[in-house]
């Protein structure tokens, strides 16, 4: 029984000895404050992410497909709760998020078409408060072209807010 005890401690010290490394990663795909620092190029790329967030592409990790079609610039979805489009389709089964905003039970936080256009319409506004945060600590810029940026993201953010407001009416 002693034999048993003393192998299974070596092993769960040697189990979690192991597991250091395996915790302490640097995480993949994102940029760090040494890289957004150094070149104009990379706070410019920055700013542009906040633009890409426009087109309104979701990117579902359940299916890993990436999509527009829920949360697209145009708002069209939300357009078929007036009487400005109707949804069409072989029914009410197809694209049922559809047809519920058509009779106008549909806008609820369960809804596909909700869920993708907040998380599309916040993923702008995390991408331009960060863009904000850079460019406003940065030394690279001449000052102009510094606040030219600066008001870029601002202004998105804000685009991204309104969006929000008119979908959603956050503020009651």
């Amino acid at each position: 029984m002693k034999k048993y005890s003393i192998l299974s401690i070596v092993f769960l010290s040697l189990f979690f000895g192991a597991c250091d490394d395996f915790l302490d990663k640097d995480p993949q795909g994102t940029l760090g404050e040494d890289e957004l620092n150094n070149s104009t190029e990379t706070q410019d790329a920055l700013l542009t992410g906040v633009y890409a967030s426009l087109k309104g592409t979701y990117y579902d990790n359940q299916t890993a497909a990436r999509y527009q079609y829920f949360a697209g610039p145009t708002n069209w979805i939300f357009d078929v709760a007036s009487d400005d489009a109707y949804k069409g389709g072989g029914g009410t089964s197809d694209l049922n998020d559809l047809h519920l905003l058509e009779i106008k039970t549909g806008l609820h936080a369960s809804t596909s078409s909700s869920i993708q256009k907040w998380e599309v319409l916040y993923d702008g506004v995390t991408r331009a408060n960060e863009a904000y945060r850079v460019l406003s600590e940065s030394t690279l810029y001449d000052e102009d072209l510094k606040n030219t940026r600066i008001g870029e993201a601002r202004f998105l953010r804000a685009h991204f807010y309104f969006e929000l407001q008119k979908i959603f009416n956050l503020l009651g």
